[in-house]
């Protein structure tokens, strides 16, 4: 993680306790939401972990978090996510339903988050060979 770190860690500690991590601005876009624009993805893992939902979506094409990473292209952003999520308590862990309207949530191009995470992978895939 970057110095500045401890600060937003703090920040995203207090915005969870009041509420406040998933507010959005006038574009719809939360913090987790431009921490995935800005490829800040010890930022994203914070959120996540701190309890950022993933289920939001922005105003433009209706991408969720995970929309948004796959169309700009930001692997580390998802490993991020996956990380955060792996080491949530299990109390905190999301259950099979939540799990299953991440995946099969849609954006306004009629995409899914399978189908923008594959392609996510095949662009990986191009870019490596």
């Amino acid at each position: 993680m970057r110095a500045e770190s401890g600060e937003i860690a703090r920040l995203a500690a207090g915005a969870a306790s009041a509420g406040e991590l998933d507010l959005r601005n006038v574009q719809f876009l939360t913090a987790l939401h431009l921490a995935v624009v800005v490829d800040r993805p010890d930022i994203v893992e914070l959120l996540v972990s701190f309890g950022a939902s993933l289920n939001l979506q922005e105003q433009r094409h209706g991408d969720t978090v995970v929309h948004l990473v796959c169309r700009l292209g930001r692997g580390e952003c998802l490993y991020a996510i996956v990380d955060a999520l792996l080491r949530r308590t299990t109390a905190q862990r999301l259950i099979e339903h939540d799990l299953k309207a991440i995946l099969h949530s849609f954006n306004y191009d009629g995409n899914n988050v399978t189908y923008a995470i594959w392609r996510l992978g095949v662009f990986c895939l191009q870019i490596t060979h």
